[in-house]
């Protein structure tokens, strides 16, 4: 007989692709086997749209659906909705209308009785509610989707893990050559950054045809040297030029910026006839009274890195590569071949 309340009419329905039994609210279909559904997340929202006969928005999705059951009862619903989901037949009262099921619903997607318990579904697509039945009102359950897995976490160094997953994944041999790697990128960076400020603040001077002499480096006759005292104690601009250049050399610390201002200078078989005081050959000269080194002090004053130094600990390490410049030439090598050999009788 036809329905003579003007409650809102429910409809029990099976979704024809996943086989989900679901209640609806009679505004939500749009034809006889289609209806909207809405992407609610949270059970209180769903039943609160049952409930209130929500109109159906442009966000919800169609789906196909085969009816099952009728009532103006939302609780009487919620009821044969338990008794569907249980594959028993649906009984209807004298202001009921039943359609009748031919297909009992998939077994994966059962639930269990529970009047606020949520439980992934497959993630496939999304999946309408199934609603238990109790003696008290109840709020439907929401499918959602299932939670993605997390990645494997990798193993480095300060990363916090919990007590399972840290004694899963620790590899120490790894961690030590990521540190040591990091701490060198760090000290390159550091270098790097110090270096690009002095550049940015220094009084850059730009270059021209008439300072290739700079080009002319290293130097390798005491006639280049002379030649460049001179040039450099009548020209103040050349002077500057100079320091510029040599304070762009950098280096970590003060003996390697040191060593790499005095190699770009002069080669190791001109720094042979040097000494800091020109003493102990008449075939010495002496450093000290160059005025190279006067502007080797001012570059490496502009380095951070070695802005603090002493001129006292300039000059040492001026003095000691002088020292070895022979050394370096290959006269060592020249001794040891020199040297016979000791036999044992």
């Amino acid at each position: 007989m036809p329905l003579l309340s003007m409650d809102p009419l429910y409809h029990i329905v099976e979704f024809t692709d996943s086989k989900e039994i679901a209640i609806i609210n009679e505004k939500w279909m749009v034809s006889e086997g289609t209806c909207l559904w809405p992407p609610f997340k949270s059970s209180a929202s769903l039943a609160k749209a049952l409930k209130t006969t929500t109109e159906p928005e442009t966000s919800w999705k169609a789906f196909k659906i085969r009816k099952l059951y009728a009532t103006n009862s939302y609780d009487k619903a919620v009821s044969k909705l338990r008794q569907a989901e249980d594959d028993s037949d649906l009984q209807t009262g004298d202001e009921e209308v039943t359609i009748g099921r031919k297909r009992k619903p998939n077994q994966r997607y059962m639930v269990e009785s529970s009047s606020d318990e949520e439980f992934p579904a497959s993630p496939k697509r999304p999946r309408p509610p199934s609603l238990p039945s109790t003696s008290t009102p109840v709020t439907p359950l929401a499918l959602s989707p299932a939670p993605p897995r997390s990645p494997t976490p990798p193993c480095f160094p300060n990363q916090t893990l919990d007590n399972s997953a840290a004694s899963s994944f620790h590899c120490p041999d790894f961690e030590k050559r990521v540190i040591s790697m990091l701490t060198e990128i760090k000290a390159e960076v550091q270098h790097n950054k110090l270096l690009l400020k002095t550049l940015t603040e220094a009084n850059v001077l730009p270059e021209s045809e008439e300072d290739d002499w700079l080009n002319e480096f290293p130097l390798k006759s005491l006639e280049g040297i002379t030649s460049l005292e001179e040039k450099l104690k009548n020209d103040t601009g050349s002077r500057k030029k100079l320091v510029q250049k040599l304070s762009m050399i950098g280096g970590t610390n003060l003996d390697s910026s040191v060593r790499r201002i005095l190699s770009f200078l002069m080669s190791s078989a001109l720094a042979t006839k040097f000494n800091w005081l020109g003493r102990g050959s008449a075939e010495k000269k002496a450093f000290s009274t160059l005025l190279l080194k006067d502007l080797i002090f001012r570059a490496i004053s502009r380095n951070p890195l070695t802005k603090t130094a002493t001129q006292s600990q300039v000059e040492a390490v001026i003095k000691l590569w002088l020292k070895h410049a022979a050394d370096r030439t290959g006269a060592r090598k020249d001794r040891q071949a020199q040297q016979p050999d000791c036999q044992l009788d």
